[in-house]
């Protein structure tokens, strides 16, 4: 089959019907040769119509409301167009596929001639209009961006996305509290570090395991028993509680930063969700991050050394208040920071320091009084010794006392983040 004649051919058969045909090439390039087109796109009643044709197959494009949204003679005529295309398709030993726009999986190629927007062409940065098209009746979450969204698409759903809206309550407080709200924004902000999981979740796994293997090279046999445990066993519960620490703060000050720098904050503050609702979404993002970085980082762990939780509800409430509290302090940090600089000042000079000063390779036991007093009253210290408390039933501290001063801690560190979103610190002008 020679596919230049058959484009010719549809050439003719189209030109007869419609005088103004656009044409597009094998590389979606326009063109004026008829025996090179692959595409044809004309308007049928004022309704964009497109035809696309290969060695296989000849696609019939059109918008599914089409047909309901003619008089009964035009929908007659219409039924008559596709059949004909369905026999040229038959005689020329091509199969036919009437095909709906909103179904339709666009290549970057096909974008110009089988979308109905001829303005706005597909690319990794922009995006796609073809989305503006899919059938929304099974949508349970739905993000519009502002009219100056890098694409500048404007969404025709409108009445459609108005009935998702009743349907699933989206924005209906009960109990005072918007929950699919703050529900969606938790789930784009799991979203957010899972689309990049070989940095927030593989990058810190991979550097616990390095500072496991250097110290257990260089300290080998011979260190002495820590806490009743082998030192590597003391160690590699604090090594993950380490990079619980860190990662639940990089998540929230991240978000609120990457926010601020690239201008899409705006969405968080228009939208219906209260400074409660914001800062719980974004702590407990921090918080299931963490969780996944333990898990794993427990599992990659136990392939190397004899490493196994004794004590699940230490385990998990001392990994929620931990993550809770530093997913709190990076919110407040997120807020605070005007560029990456700032953050970084914070991450190296605070975050850092304190988290290799809390007991994280040593036991406070060696330590003089006036540093075991100090110890006490960084959190940071808490944090890792009743995590590692989980693993080996033995710790520096009082389980007591930690808890009691950790809940004081992440109330006051949320209360915080909470007036200064709510006041909008360095977000609202």
């Amino acid at each position: 089959m020679d596919l230049n004649l058959v484009a010719q051919d549809l050439f003719d058969e189209l030109k007869s019907r419609y005088s103004h045909l656009t044409l597009g090439d094998d590389q979606a390039q326009t063109t004026t040769d008829p025996q090179l087109a692959r595409f044809f796109k004309f308007d049928w009643n004022n309704n964009p119509v497109s035809i696309a044709i290969d060695e296989d197959n000849l696609r019939l494009v059109y918008n599914r409301d089409l047909a309901d949204s003619l008089e009964e003679q035009d929908q007659q005529n219409w039924y008559q167009f596709a059949r004909a295309m369905r026999e040229f398709a038959i005689t020329h030993n091509l199969g036919f596929k009437p095909q709906d726009i909103e179904k339709l999986d666009l290549k970057q190629g096909d974008f110009e001639f089988l979308s109905q927007v001829n303005t706005v062409q597909e690319n990794r940065m922009h995006g796609t209009t073809r989305t503006t098209y899919r059938p929304l009746d099974k949508t349970k979450m739905i993000i519009l961006n502002s009219p100056n969204n890098p694409s500048g698409t404007v969404c025709n759903n409108l009445e459609e996305l108005a009935k998702i809206a009743k349907k699933y309550k989206i924005g209906v407080r009960r109990f005072n509290i918007n929950w699919v709200g703050a529900y969606t924004l938790y789930i784009k902000e799991t979203l957010r570090f899972l689309s990049v999981f070989g940095q927030t979740i593989v990058g810190p796994i991979v550097t616990s395991l390095l500072f496991l293997l250097v110290i257990s090279l260089a300290i080998g046999e011979t260190r002495p028993n820590v806490l009743g445990v082998e030192y590597i066993l003391f160690l590699a519960p604090g090594l993950i509680a380490m990079q619980v620490i860190q990662q639940a703060f990089s998540h929230s000050s991240s978000s609120l930063l990457m926010g601020k720098v690239m201008g899409n904050i705006v969405d968080m503050i228009g939208a219906p969700l209260s400074a409660s609702e914001v800062t719980f979404a974004l702590i407990f993002a921090s918080i299931t991050r963490s969780l996944m970085i333990s898990i794993i980082s427990i599992i990659t762990f136990s392939i190397f050394i004899d490493i196994a939780i004794k004590n699940y509800f230490i385990f998990f409430t001392y990994l929620f208040v931990s993550s809770f509290i530093m997913g709190a302090a990076g919110f407040i940090a997120g807020l605070w920071a005007d560029k990456f600089d700032h953050m970084a000042t914070v991450t190296n000079f605070v975050i850092v320091p304190l988290s290799f000063l809390s007991g994280t390779f040593y036991s406070l036991e060696k330590l003089p009084n006036f540093l075991v007093t100090l110890s006490y009253y960084n959190p940071f210290f808490h944090m890792i010794d009743g995590f590692r408390y989980s693993f080996i039933n033995n710790m520096d501290g009082s389980i007591k006392f930690g808890l009691n001063y950790l809940f004081l801690v992440s109330i006051v560190l949320w209360i915080i983040a909470y007036t200064l979103y709510k006041k909008g610190y360095k977000i609202k002008s």
